[in-house]
């Protein structure tokens, strides 16, 4: 081997050994204005907690508790529009979470307009399920049935039993609902952002 295909190696190898150390060093900076902008939060220093909370998300990090903190900032920064706006945010990412729920709907009480919350189509009123769960949960029912339909269709090559042929149909029925749901919640929630 050449001298220089060995440096080039020795680096590679260097970078891949670092990588973790990278990772582990960023993610303790993003604990660490996490945690800076919970403290400015509770010594009322809203404006940097919100500045903080938006300098995460910027930097990509969309974490629903992320959202509903910034949103908590802001109603008690007074701007009710971004608390709301926060919240519905959270929401996508925490569909079940009854303190969000509770201080979306006193937001929205503080509003002058007495505004809703969007309501659903035609297509969330059928599959009614849609606001409560979140876009991973979706992916994995849609893997697990993915997986349970290719799994009775193996078993039906080896048994052609009736029972295995109404399993396979019952199955394809699942996975198309599931298909159809996540690819709903999919474009549902792009249409948000």
């Amino acid at each position: 081997m050449s001298i220089h295909i060995r440096k080039v190696l020795w680096v590679c190898l260097c970078l891949f050994l670092s990588a973790p150390v990278l990772i582990e060093a960023q993610e303790e900076d993003i604990l660490l204005n996490i945690s800076r902008a919970n403290e400015s939060y509770h010594e009322k220093d809203y404006p940097s907690a919100a500045k903080i909370f938006e300098d995460l998300i910027a930097q990509g990090q969309h974490n629903g508790f992320l959202y509903y903190n910034l949103g908590n900032t802001y109603m008690r920064l007074g701007k009710t529009g971004h608390a709301i706006l926060n919240y519905l945010h959270a929401k996508t990412l925490l569909p079940r979470n009854e303190n969000l729920d509770a201080n979306l709907r006193y937001a929205i009480s503080q509003t002058t307009d007495q505004l809703h919350p969007p309501l659903g189509g035609f297509l969330s009123g059928i599959l009614f399920w849609l606001e409560t769960l979140n876009l991973n949960e979706h992916f994995q029912f849609l893997i697990l049935f993915n997986i349970l339909f290719w799994s009775v269709s193996i078993g039906l090559l080896y048994y052609r039993k009736p029972f295995w042929l109404i399993l396979k149909r019952v199955t394809l029925g699942l996975l198309l609902i599931a298909l159809l749901s996540t690819g709903t919640k999919y474009y549902l929630q792009s249409g948000q952002n």
